[in-house]
């Protein structure tokens, strides 16, 4: 398979959906990785990505954490419920 066969494009988003699943920031974490790279990994130039990325962990824990407590399963909402919840708490 080529880098331009279409079938590798949907297997690199099927797995990053995969991944998603069980990792509410990727994208967070993915976007801190490539600011390291294009920033020659000088860890001062990406605080704010890092930032970020700490932010969507202590969230994403503490809703884990209520989940537990109220114990809905599964403890980490389904990808198309968490916009909601995201939205949810930036509300309060």
């Amino acid at each position: 398979m080529s880098n331009n066969d279409p079938r590798s494009a949907r297997n690199i988003h099927s797995t990053n959906v995969a991944l998603e699943q069980n990792n509410p920031c990727l994208r967070e974490s993915q976007a801190s990785l490539k600011c390291l790279d294009r920033n020659g990994y000088d860890n001062d130039k990406c605080q704010d990505f890092f930032a970020n990325y700490k932010a969507c962990l202590k969230f994403w824990t503490k809703v884990r954490r209520e989940r537990r407590w109220k114990g809905i399963k599964p403890e980490l909402p389904p990808l198309e419920e968490r916009e909601a919840i995201r939205n949810e708490y930036y509300k309060k």
